[in-house]
């Protein structure tokens, strides 16, 4: 099983000059979209937004500018770029379980893509720690288990599972899976 920090290694380095496809994304169109999907969670217009697993920063573009932005990864080497490229922006080396702040929005794009020891207990804890932390919401995009076209060292949820554990905890939950056959996103309500 490859580490978190081998994929996004190789990826930083294979490409140096494509922020979407340096962070596993096919290309930076598909990567808008599940941003500009991630968002539709409510009006972001002056909130606060903590980015879990922010990669190079790149949601960045796609937030209104009157809201305030936090991201925070736990690969050096991906927020060393994201500092270049949004230098006036706050970036944390933090895992989310470190994290100590509060945010309206928790917004998490791709971040749990990676297969690991235990990728159900890890959505599940870490989905119950993001609700802890928002004041609003949390929208998280996964690879869905009907995702027509799989790569081994990566892992596809159940829409399925994880709708119905979200809506067993949590007050309000919406599954968005009508804009890719290849994940979805869940937006979860305080």
């Amino acid at each position: 099983m490859v580490t978190n920090q081998e994929h996004y290694d190789y990826f930083l380095t294979a490409y140096p000059k494509d922020d979407a496809k340096a962070v596993g994304w096919a290309d930076k169109d598909r990567q808008g979209k599940r941003f500009k999907i991630l968002l539709e969670i409510s009006n972001v217009t002056n909130s606060m937004i903590l980015d879990v697993g922010c990669g190079l920063g790149t949601l960045l573009k796609h937030i209104p500018k009157n809201s305030r932005y936090t991201g925070i990864d736990i690969h050096e080497g991906m927020l060393k770029r994201a500092r270049q490229n949004y230098p006036a922006n706050n970036f944390y080396k933090c895992s989310l379980d470190h994290y100590m702040g509060k945010a309206d929005w928790v917004i998490c794009s791709g971040t749990f893509n990676i297969k690991v020891n235990n990728n159900i207990k890890q959505i599940n804890e870490s989905l119950d720690y993001m609700y802890n932390i928002c004041r609003k919401g949390i929208s998280i995009n996964m690879l869905s288990s009907y995702a027509k076209k799989k790569y081994d060292q990566l892992y596809y949820f159940s829409p399925e599972y994880l709708l119905r554990h979200c809506l067993l905890k949590f007050k309000k939950v919406i599954l968005r899976h009508d804009y890719s056959t290849q994940d979805f996103t869940l937006y979860i309500y305080k």
